[in-house]
């Protein structure tokens, strides 16, 4: 599970969890369902074009599901007592849909 912000909205963080349940899934940030969350090409398409919202709105949701998506393509499989890639750590910094964002905290099973 993961806490991520965006760069200059760091006050808004959301939340990214993820879990193995006999697949890879992550839960729609932008939701307080349990709605398992479409990446890929599904969200590419689904999303369309939008510009980076203003620093003080925050990300969009749009935004948020990149960059989970982002966390769940790259942070998958990881064992505990494994090294885990920089990309699953806290302070790594990566884009999503025209916004950076930061893993703020990383809690691993």
């Amino acid at each position: 599970n993961y806490l991520l912000a965006m760069e200059g909205a760091e006050a808004e963080p959301f939340p990214c969890n993820c879990s193995d349940v006999g697949a890879w899934i992550c839960r729609d940030p932008t939701t307080r369902h349990k709605r398992g969350l479409m990446c890929g090409a599904a969200l590419t398409a689904s999303a369309g074009a939008q510009a980076q919202p203003a620093l003080a709105q925050g990300p969009s949701d749009a935004q948020k599901r990149q960059a989970c998506c982002t966390m769940h393509d790259d942070c998958q499989l990881l064992a505990p007592g494994v090294p885990h890639p920089s990309a699953c750590q806290v302070g790594y910094r990566f884009s999503a849909r025209g916004a950076r964002f930061k893993v703020e905290q990383a809690d691993f099973p």
